[in-house]
């Protein structure tokens, strides 16, 4: 059906329009004792280049002379595996999961990188389209409405702050401006030097759960945001873990400063 597909849509398409579909697509399919199985024939450990590639040889895949630009898997993908250049999910199986939604996704949200590995924290390349089935309406429009609270960002923190903070009629503490928000963020972070470190999840999600445990209400486009005013974007990339704590803490500073 793919190569059907693609035979037909391909036309127009400079990067695709002398490659036959076969060369354009591959896949890894996990088993439960963990081995490869081949992408065209089913048998288990059969297509070993497909796993190298996919698997283990991420330099090539990424790079513009390697041809395969679609990935097909199941069960495999959402274990471990880094590539920062995905920019589309097509998710085929329905599941009620959660956490495997985010599984999935997860594989779509790291920074993307250009042919020498350098980062790219530009908002208007670092986009990604799931294409998703009927599942996936409950959990996307969770996570894009802020939580269920209109204006969030503009919500009080959950305790006192230290020093001088505006404060409302009522006592309770008001936020800065978005703008100071992301400068006063920025500004803290600017600097952090990255431990050779990885992680199967991007420093946006890391950041996003140190603030969920600090019962901080911000939005991905807050992290984002001060992801590309801090200068260090590939900084902080690259170390995952230490990189969404330091926005995180940064973050939280900006907010009692």
């Amino acid at each position: 059906m793919f190569d059907q597909h693609f035979d037909e849509l391909k036309r127009g398409v400079p990067a695709f329009e002398g490659l036959p579909a076969r060369t354009v697509r591959s896949g890894y399919f996990a088993t439960r004792s963990g081995r490869a199985v081949d992408s065209k024939t089913g048998r288990a450990a059969a297509d070993v280049e497909a796993y190298e590639l996919i698997l283990r040889d991420k330099p090539r895949l990424l790079s513009f002379e390697e041809p395969v630009s679609f990935v097909f898997s199941h069960s495999a993908l959402r274990e471990g595996w880094d590539n920062p250049n995905v920019f589309q999910i097509c998710t085929l199986g329905q599941s009620d999961s959660a956490v495997r939604k985010r599984q999935e996704i997860g594989r779509g949200i790291r920074l993307c990188v250009d042919q020498s590995g350098r980062r790219i924290p530009d908002p208007s390349i670092n986009v990604l389209e799931v294409f998703a089935n009927e599942s996936y309406e409950g959990f996307v429009a969770g996570l894009q409405s802020e939580d269920g609270r209109p204006q969030a960002e503009l919500a009080p923190l959950p305790q006192r702050t230290r020093g001088p903070a505006a404060r409302s009629p009522t006592g309770s503490v008001v936020w800065p401006p978005h703008e100071v928000l992301i400068d006063r963020a920025a500004s803290a972070v600017r600097g952090f030097r990255a431990v050779a470190a990885s992680s199967d999840v991007s420093v946006v999600e890391h950041a996003l759960a140190f603030l969920a445990r600090a019962a901080l209400p911000l939005r991905r486009r807050t992290v984002v945001a001060v992801l590309v005013a801090s200068g260090c974007g590939d900084a902080l990339a690259s170390d995952p873990v230490r990189g969404g704590r330091a926005i995180a803490d940064a973050l939280q500073g900006a907010l009692r400063a």
